[in-house]
């Protein structure tokens, strides 16, 4: 593993909303592993962790999509469902937009 490919882990285990702590847990790795992985160094965890590790990232950040996009829709009907002044409905549209992938 490089030193971008751990940064990228961090910013993915980052962008989860997951601690060390949860992930090592979740993928049987120790907390030190993990940071050290994060910090780049190379050998620290075979090839099988390395996968069990990416798997469960993947979850976690699909996870975290599906809430979003959730709370996206339920955005989006309440503001269908209610009248704001436009300015509050400009910050919801884009938004969702962002969210849903839409407006590009």
């Amino acid at each position: 593993m490089t030193m971008r490919e751990g940064k990228l882990i961090k910013m993915l285990r980052d962008y989860s909303g997951l601690t060390l702590v949860e992930v090592g847990k979740e993928v049987e790795l120790s907390i030190t592993a993990l940071s050290k992985l994060e910090n780049g160094e190379r050998d620290v965890i075979g090839k099988e962790s390395r996968a069990r590790l990416l798997s469960f990232l993947h979850k976690a950040i699909e996870r975290k999509r599906q809430k979003e996009r959730e709370l996206a829709l339920k955005t989006r009907r309440i503001i269908a469902d209610c009248e704001f002044d436009t300015s509050m409905t400009a910050v919801c549209a884009a938004y969702t937009n962002a969210v849903l992938g839409e407006g590009k």
